[in-house]
């Protein structure tokens, strides 16, 4: 099945004497523009909150773990199910009725690049973001091997990786090692937003 998340390509490979027809896969990348649709019954807000350059795929994953990462929504419970809708490049997130999303939260206001989660902050402040989530104490003990042969599982996982060269990941794993899924975008935010709703699951 052909990926949306890569396209091939005509391209010149310059040897030390000629220059050589060849195929080449390049990530994919495009912007997506993430609104939400929130309020009581008889007054329905729809708001276009941020463009991100991202790779395509798993786009309500991400429009979710943008909400979720930016402090906008704290719960997946929220959100409609179905949570989204798409037209091209575009996804609308539905709140339930009389949920209010916390729009101050709001600071990549509107326009991210691919490259850095940084980029597209209203200001300086909005970079010093101070979490709304609680952080209680976490006893949890990891064996330091474990941490060893986590990049060698991840790159056996990154499909997209192997055959672009091109993209971020981000994987979830269980407290032995074991693998449980893994998303690659071209911005490393992006593929941590693609993963955190779900990784937020297990560790609930």
């Amino acid at each position: 099945m052909e990926s949306i998340s890569i396209v091939h390509v005509k391209i010149k490979k310059a040897g030390s004497t000629e220059l050589l027809n060849a195929d080449d896969e390049l990530a994919v990348e495009e912007p997506l523009e993430i609104q939400l649709l929130y309020g009581n019954k008889n007054n329905r807000i729809q708001k276009a909150l941020s463009v991100t350059m991202r790779t395509p795929g798993n786009d309500e994953e991400l429009a979710l773990g943008f909400l979720f990462t930016e402090g906008i929504i704290q719960h997946r419970r929220q959100v409609v199910n179905p949570p989204a809708s798409f037209a091209a490049n575009k996804v609308l997130v539905t709140l339930i009725e009389n949920e209010e999303p916390l729009l101050q939260n709001a600071e990549r206001n509107f326009y991210t690049t691919s490259s850095c989660g940084v980029c597209g902050k209203a200001s300086i402040e909005a970079i010093r973001t101070v979490s709304c989530y609680k952080n209680p104490a976490d006893e949890t003990r990891l064996k330091a091997a474990l941490f060893y042969c986590l990049e060698d599982e991840l790159r056996k996982k990154q499909a997209l990786f192997e055959t672009t060269g091109g993209l971020h990941a981000s994987a979830l794993f269980d407290l032995e090692g074991n693998f449980i899924m893994l998303r690659e975008d071209v911005g490393r935010h992006n593929a941590l937003d693609k993963i955190i709703v779900t990784a937020n699951r297990h560790h609930h």
